[in-house]
């Protein structure tokens, strides 16, 4: 099955949880979220964009899975059951994912309510070390600009957050985050109420201890 070189599984984790705090600071209804489930230890998050296009992450021990869904993708099943009139994944796309993290969908699915198996256009796992993620094997339609599942576009988007955090947060949505709060944000599993407080300076502090802890932070309890 063909690979594709992306981040690795620790470093996509801390972006989409690094994205999550800052949206969650700063918008009642943010575009990317993440949660831990303690019970399992695998962690969750959602990537949206203002088109319409997403990006689902399971981190687990036993492996990492991101499913993506382009809007605009032939291979969307918006697009196919105009023509078949089956409203269905695009053969390969999950087909070959590892048991084990079928399994650890199960557990831990619905990332939210609107969440739909069958509107993923990408699917790739990582189920070691490195950065080779894997990916079913695909008959792709032809599209004009070359992406035909959207997966090019969502690795693009997520890779400037990586290369770019704070400028990214102020290009598109005009947020004006501090470096030194979020290179502490980026750095682990640790964070201080003094480095939200630098993210956001009127964050409640006793409900952002709650949700901090529920997307898997030890929060510094000397931090006042």
């Amino acid at each position: 099955m063909p690979t594709t070189r992306f981040l690795s599984a620790n470093d996509l984790h801390d972006i989409v949880r690094g994205m999550a705090v800052i949206c969650k600071l700063h918008d009642p209804d943010p575009d990317v979220r993440f949660k831990l489930d303690t019970a399992s230890g695998c962690g969750l998050g959602i990537w949206k964009d203002f088109d319409g296009n997403e990006c689902h992450f399971l981190f687990s021990p036993d492996g990492n899975l991101m499913m993506g869904f382009d809007h605009a993708s032939p291979m969307s099943p918006h697009a196919t059951a105009a023509e078949s009139g089956d409203f269905t994944t695009w053969p390969g796309v999950i087909d070959s994912v590892p048991e084990k993290l079928v399994n650890k969908l199960k557990d831990n699915l619905p990332w939210d309510d609107a969440f739909d198996y069958r509107e993923v256009t990408f699917c790739l796992w990582l189920t070691g070390n490195g950065r080779e993620w894997t990916k079913g094997s695909i008959k792709f339609p032809p599209r004009d600009n070359k992406d035909p599942d959207g997966q090019a576009y969502v690795f693009a988007a997520l890779k400037a957050y990586l290369d770019d955090f704070c400028g990214e947060f102020e290009s598109k949505y005009n947020w004006d985050l501090d470096p030194d709060s979020v290179a502490d944000l980026l750095s682990g599993d640790r964070i201080s109420l003094t480095c939200v407080r630098g993210l956001k300076a009127d964050v409640n502090v006793v409900e952002a201890r709650a949700w901090l802890t529920e997307m898997g932070f030890i929060v510094d309890a000397a931090s006042k």
